[in-house]
């Protein structure tokens, strides 16, 4: 939508207004009274477009909206149809995705009504000037105001606005939907990262030391205290393991110690030093995490296990032999050694 607003739209915008302020010229050297009265029907084309305008922009908004909605349930459907498959809601899903679909159907033709009643207000408002010319540029003939080959050419440049006027509706219409597609793309492309790299950070040699002291945190957008006061400290080169239930906290403690997020009360330091103030790259390098959910890349198992390796097993620089030991010694270490043989 907004490739159609600054391709054809402006296009045909350029088109539009030369080809109008051409025809106007020629118009007024044949009658300017009669230019005049052919124009009162497309004053109101203005406020016409405005209304139309308005009523597209936002049908349009609620369709890119809803299909939102259903791309992300397709999308998720295709991510996890293993899952839909073993607890056998092929069926149920089916009827979310239909009751989906027909509200974007629903919101779709909306627009096509609105669609439908705008280019006849403009091909009326068009016509009604062609009538005009007509009946008072007929009498003029007859009254010897004109000759008859004036009003021909005047009716021919008359007929030539008609696309231009035409056209700025259907301009408008891509207009309004690149805008409201834009809108939705700037959310995105805008958006602030909610954890920000400090204005001058610190890079710090680091031992390892860890400490949380009354740690405090809630999920953005939400109330409930997920972590409240939690203080403990783990030395350098030792071993610490977090146990308790679901939801305790236990990777949130892991999200806050890599800065996904920030406390929002009390302060997580390493080494002595709190982590919004060390370098968000020395700090991710640093520290290497276990996920709950593995993601495995379309590549060989040798650069999956080499992925974060300060050169990758095919990078510029790599030295096959070495990062060969690296692997060999990190699947060992993962006990992933036996079924990689």
């Amino acid at each position: 939508a907004v490739r159609q607003a600054v391709g054809p739209a402006i296009m045909y915008s350029v088109n539009t207004i030369t080809l109008t302020t051409l025809s106007l010229v020629v118009m007024l050297r044949i009658s300017p009274s009669l230019t005049l009265l052919s124009l009162i029907p497309m004053l109101l084309m203005a406020p016409v477009t405005l209304y139309f305008g308005n009523l597209i922009h936002k049908r349009w908004t609620r369709i890119q909206d809803q299909l939102a909605v259903l791309t992300t349930l397709v999308q998720e459907n295709l991510s996890g149809v293993r899952i839909v498959r073993a607890y056998v809601q092929e069926h149920a899903q089916e009827a979310d995705f239909d009751v989906v679909s027909r509200e974007y159907i629903r919101r779709n033709i909306s627009l096509a009504r609105v669609s439908a009643g705008f280019d006849p207000a403009l091909a009326f408002l068009t016509g009604t000037g062609l009538l005009i010319v007509l009946v008072v540029g007929g009498r003029q003939v007859m009254n010897g105001q004109l000759t008859i080959g004036e009003l021909v050419a005047f009716n021919t440049y008359l007929a030539m606005l008609i696309w231009p006027m035409i056209a700025i509706g259907w301009v408008t219409n891509l207009f309004q939907r690149g805008a409201a597609s834009y809108v939705r793309l700037q959310e995105i492309v805008t958006a602030q990262p909610t954890v920000a790299e400090a204005a001058e950070p610190v890079y710090v040699d680091i031992k390892g030391r860890i400490e949380f002291h009354n740690v405090g945190f809630r999920y953005p957008g939400t109330d409930r205290l997920v972590l409240k006061d939690v203080s403990f400290t783990i030395d350098a080169g030792q071993t610490a393991a977090m146990v308790g239930p679901t939801g305790a906290g236990k990777s949130t403690i892991v999200a806050l110690l890599t800065r996904r997020y920030d406390p929002t009360s009390g302060a997580v330091l390493l080494d002595g030093v709190p982590l919004h103030e060390i370098s968000l790259e020395q700090l991710r390098a640093t520290i290497g995490i276990v996920p709950q959910d593995a993601f495995v890349f379309s590549e060989t198992i040798a650069d999956n296990i080499a992925l974060g390796l300060p050169h990758a097993v095919s990078g510029a620089g790599a030295d096959p032999a070495t990062a060969q030991r690296n692997i060999e010694h990190v699947a060992r270490v993962a006990r992933l050694d036996e079924a990689v043989a």
